[in-house]
């Protein structure tokens, strides 16, 4: 977020901020959601293979 904040520069008043906090934690949870599904539907295919 640092990085946005200078971005930003004077733009990035603590609304800005902790708006893009939320949207980026957001896509973050969307992101780490998909990847444990991956990862699950990857451990079934392994399973399957070793039955």
């Amino acid at each position: 977020m640092a990085a946005m904040k200078d971005i930003l520069g004077d733009a990035a008043t603590p609304e800005v901020m902790e708006a893009w906090t939320e949207a980026y934690n957001s896509l973050a949870d969307i992101f780490i959601t998909r990847e444990k599904e991956i990862y699950r539907q990857q451990d079934k295919k392994m399973q399957a293979k070793l039955k």
